[in-house]
């Protein structure tokens, strides 16, 4: 019976051991030094190249993204990106938190075109596109995990307010 316990006391010994050197590593962010994209599209609500009627919307290329993320207070990234010519971006950094969709936003910056103006929800001072879990991929031996920004459209209302074409 004194064996017993004895052997108790030591596996509780080693797993507060385990525990405190977990919790450890977590606030010094050690355990979220994964790589983290955030992708997505910036569509302008007016009838440019590339235009699909069914969203009233082109892709916008040449847009400036912005992803920011915060620890607490205090900004600890951001990393900008721009739009391809199909309004597509990819945005990559390291993962600095667990919570990435709760501590990161991404923000339109600016617009190449006039017309496609920047509503100010999605601007830098607003609270960005919401970001939605999509999951780890892995290529050569490094793992990403993903999230989007999904589709951000920015511009007039509807491409009836934008600028005709001459």
């Amino acid at each position: 019976m004194e064996k017993m316990s004895l052997v108790g006391r030591h596996i509780s010994a080693v797993l507060l051991v385990v525990a405190i050197a977990l919790l450890s590593r977590m606030a010094d962010g050690a355990m979220f030094n994964d790589n983290i994209a955030v992708e997505g599209l910036v569509y302008c609500n007016c009838n440019f190249a590339g235009y699909i009627k069914s969203l009233d919307a082109s892709p916008l290329p040449g847009a400036k993204v912005r992803l920011r993320c915060k620890i607490g207070s205090s900004t600890a990234v951001v990393v900008n990106g721009t739009t391809d010519a199909n309004g597509y971006f990819l945005v990559q950094t390291k993962m600095i938190a667990k919570y990435v969709g709760h501590t990161c936003q991404l923000s339109v910056v600016s617009s190449p075109r006039r017309a496609c103006y920047v509503p100010p929800q999605l601007g830098v001072k607003g609270k960005g596109a919401k970001l939605i879990y999509e999951g780890p991929k892995s290529e050569d031996s490094v793992t990403v995990t993903f999230f989007s920004a999904g589709l951000i459209r920015i511009g007039p209302s509807n491409s009836s307010l934008c600028p005709k074409k001459p």
